[in-house]
């Protein structure tokens, strides 16, 4: 979430020094005209000055948002994004990624992944709330996967390509519990999957804004050390053992520049 907001704020950024150029361009504009700022006539130069390149700079972005997703990623080569998402294991993800344009309906895409999180397990008390018991299933991990991504039509996707991960988990208490102890290991699952998924992408000039709304992961082969004695009756634990089978992915968000 902390690199989602850190992104957010180098595009919010462009838009500032594209304004602070304006008022540098129109400064220097004033002076070869007036010998000062203060003699009249300059402030009223520079206003309109100001409001002149303003109007093309919005009018430059109106013109990028009439346009589809698809006119708008022609001549397009290269998009960086960072983003999250949820697996089915319990694992939430953080990834980088980069994309190559084949065309503006074609790109090749890889991902590098980091997979951390923790799922608590919760009883349904007598109001029929869910509440949580203090344990918890704990996640460590990586993956790297590649696809391909054919749009069919302006912003609609279809993606498919391979991913490797290797996923650690152990359960013990939450780190809300205010109890505390030591972990216990489940073990560790690496798996080289089928990757397919489906999702929206927007362009805006160089701002790129898409999910990935589901995917699913196919296990090709699998190479697993879990604990002997596992502790299946818990969900944490059973959705991290179910995920050697098979795998969902949910709602990865990411934000991006393309050049």
């Amino acid at each position: 979430m902390k690199t989602l907001a850190l992104l957010l704020t180098l595009v919010l950024s462009t838009f500032a020094i594209s304004s602070s150029e304006n008022q540098e361009i129109c400064k220097s504009k004033t002076l070869d005209k007036f010998s000062s700022e203060t003699v009249p006539g300059a402030q009223e130069f520079y206003r309109k000055c100001i409001e002149r390149l303003e109007s093309i700079d919005g009018s430059e972005f109106s013109d990028s948002l009439k346009k589809s997703s698809l006119q708008n990623r022609e001549g397009l080569r290269s998009n960086f994004d960072l983003g999250i998402g949820v697996r089915s294991s319990g694992a939430t993800e953080a990834f980088l990624a980069y994309s190559y344009f084949i065309n503006p309906s074609k790109l090749i895409r890889v991902n590098l992944i980091s997979l951390t999180g923790e799922s608590e397990e919760k009883l349904e008390n007598d109001s029929g709330e869910q509440v949580s018991i203090g344990i918890s299933t704990k996640f460590t991990g990586s993956a790297l996967n590649v696809l391909y991504k054919q749009f069919l039509g302006n912003s609609f996707y279809l993606a498919g390509g391979a991913d490797y991960s290797s996923l650690e988990a152990s359960y013990g208490f939450s780190s809300t519990s205010i109890f505390s102890g030591q972990d216990v290991s489940l073990g560790t699952i690496k798996k080289l999957s089928i990757d397919l998924r489906l999702g929206n992408q927007w362009q805006w000039e160089n701002f790129t804004l898409g999910t990935d709304w589901v995917g699913f992961l196919i296990p090709l082969v699998t190479d697993s050390d879990l604990a002997d004695n596992f502790p299946s009756r818990l969900d944490g634990p059973k959705n991290f053992k179910n995920s050697e089978t098979s795998e969902a992915t949910y709602l990865r968000f990411y934000l991006g520049w393309s050049f």
